[in-house]
């Protein structure tokens, strides 16, 4: 299984054209990972979800996540816009409506595309879709290539938010302990401060 590293980052300053590069050798790699998997499950149920591997580069402070995010908003999912695929990599687009931003240019009321890997039939591990309803906390980055965002991190830079407290996701998936930025039952005042802080 091919791993995925994604870095955004060079000297601390994004590059368009190294973040072109990277989405486009991510598409590439997701996609030939995506081949031999169906490749490989010609006999198996049709209806079956198949799962892929992700690396996701590792983010061991919440400094180095609010560093690679050009925004961070508190949220909720209001919809799913649509499934797209791209390069034969299934991705699922949802609609967030944004409450508060912590970071970034986007205005409260306003909404954003949030793009995500993987759909109905593909699960992408560690990668947790988005569910309408969902009160979140997302660190975003945008696309180098089109006008949405993806979560930085995958998992990393995806938060729960639930009766005013913030989880992050290995509080939900215990699968993803491996993440290094976590927080429990923290109070979203508390969280945003600790962003600024960082």
């Amino acid at each position: 299984m091919p791993n995925v590293r994604t870095k955004f980052l060079a000297n601390g300053v994004p590059t368009k054209k190294k973040k072109l590069l990277l989405f486009a050798s991510l598409i590439l790699i997701i996609g030939l990972a995506i081949a031999y998997l169906s490749a490989s499950a010609q006999n198996s149920n049709p209806h079956a979800r198949t799962q892929i591997d992700v690396s996701w580069e590792a983010y061991q402070t919440l400094g180095s996540l609010k560093s690679n995010a050009s925004s961070i908003i508190v949220g909720q999912v209001v919809s799913v816009k649509e499934t797209i695929s791209i390069e034969s990599v299934p991705y699922t687009d949802f609609v967030v409506s944004v409450t508060q931003s912590i970071k970034g240019s986007l205005a409260p009321a306003s909404s954003v595309i949030v793009r995500q890997l993987g759909n109905s039939t593909l699960s992408v591990e560690g990668e947790h879709l988005l569910n309408v309803g969902d009160k979140v906390i997302l660190f975003l980055t945008a696309s180098p290539v089109s006008a949405v965002m993806y979560i930085v991190g995958g998992p990393q830079g995806h938060f729960t938010l639930q009766n005013g407290e913030v989880n992050s996701l290995d509080a939900t998936y215990p699968d993803d302990s491996w993440i290094h930025v976590k927080f429990h039952n923290l109070a979203l005042s508390d969280f945003i401060q600790e962003v600024n802080l960082s």
